[in-house]
């Protein structure tokens, strides 16, 4: 028997020191990532260094325990950059439950429903074509990541001197209850906020445990709006602001389970950042999962060179701006659907076969 000690929890990357407990006649425990030997421990305490690589992506670590002849005894897995446990279903109605790997996918404009039927043959997993075990449409799992606190997000959408003034943004200055309830997702789904500011030191990797997040929010809670300008807290917490970091843990979150997902980062004017990893390491970590990034900013990208490094970004400097990119929002996720294949999976090792119309792998989609 062979297991790991070390719990390679959180946001991993760089050289790591790993150590296993083995049991058996072991002569040798060898360490494969991703399909490739990249070291081995030939005594006891088996401990070694296994370099992750710069890049945040999600890996899979094997320990193989081997005799004196090379033979294997046992092995262990552990998946590095990804949620857990291994997600389980039953597949089909059936009792038996069997280990399950899903897979966010975008249904285009104008295709048919997909059924497991039309998916069977067509995704596959290092090029050995994966079973389609069943298609899910259930509630979407949306994690925003707000910078500003709602003081500046409501100064910045409902100005005390506007351009223009018209009977609805008089009574957003007036009702504090006004438009609540406005920009709603739909009742079944879920938001999550997440503060940007870090509650502890960064050790090797970057916990979710560093970040405040609200509880699970519904439309019975409220809208966007009222989660941008009303929800607390925000960038009046103490502490170092990370917000790539943030943004990462957001990722590795709306990534759990059998739900629709999106990751919404809202900027602000400070984008003071000590995050251990850059915004372009973390779009690429999203992007390697299948989650979409929106990133909003309450100033005007023109206004605010810093925004750049984020890629594109929406404006949403005016209510009716947020309302635009509510509504994609609101429409990617209608768009998705999870499929699900039977096996454990890196999500960057699934294709999708070419000519396949009715599903398209989630890719960053511009505006």
């Amino acid at each position: 028997m062979i297991v790991f000690v070390t719990l390679l929890l959180g946001l991993i990357s760089g050289p790591l020191p790993i150590h296993v407990t083995v049991e058996g006649p072991v002569a040798t425990v060898e360490y494969i990532l991703d399909g490739t030997v990249v070291t081995r421990a030939e005594y006891p305490p088996w401990g070694v260094t296994v370099d992750f690589g710069p890049a945040l992506q999600p890996r899979e670590l094997v320990a193989r325990a081997l005799d004196k002849d090379g033979n294997e005894i046992a092995r262990a897995t552990r998946w590095v950059n990804l949620p857990r446990p291994p997600a389980e279903a039953e597949k089909r109605g059936s009792a038996v439950s069997t280990e399950l790997t899903a897979v966010p996918v975008r249904i285009p404009e104008k295709a048919a429903q997909p059924t497991p039927e039309s998916l069977q043959g067509r995704l596959s997993s290092s090029g050995r074509p994966l079973s389609v075990a069943a298609i899910d449409d259930g509630p979407a799992k949306v994690l925003i990541v707000r910078v500003p606190g709602t003081s500046e997000a409501y100064e910045r959408l409902v100005p005390p001197r506007p351009k223009r003034v018209d009977r609805h943004f008089l009574t957003l200055r007036t009702d504090p209850n006004a438009r609540r309830h406005e920009m709603c997702l739909d009742p079944e789904d879920t938001v999550r906020l997440l503060f940007p500011t870090a509650s502890g030191p960064l050790d090797f990797g970057v916990s979710a445990e560093l970040f405040d997040t609200s509880g699970e929010l519904t439309h019975e809670n409220g809208g966007l709006f009222w989660f941008l300008t009303r929800t607390a807290p925000g960038n009046d917490a103490q502490g170092d602001q990370r917000i790539a970091d943030a943004v990462a843990v957001a990722g590795l979150q709306a990534a759990t389970g059998d739900h629709r997902r999106a990751v919404v980062l809202v900027l602000g004017s400070d984008l003071r950042d000590t995050s251990r990893y850059d915004p372009a390491t973390v779009r690429r970590y999203l992007e390697s999962t299948r989650v979409p990034l929106f990133v909003w900013s309450l100033e005007e990208p023109k206004d605010n060179s810093g925004l750049a490094a984020w890629g594109e970004v929406e404006d949403i400097s005016s209510v009716h701006k947020l309302y635009k990119a509510y509504n994609r929002l609101k429409s990617e996720l209608e768009a998705q659907r999870i499929v699900w294949v039977e096996g454990r999976h890196l999500p960057q090792s699934i294709t999708l076969a070419p000519g396949t119309m009715s599903v398209e792998l989630l890719q960053p989609r511009a505006p």
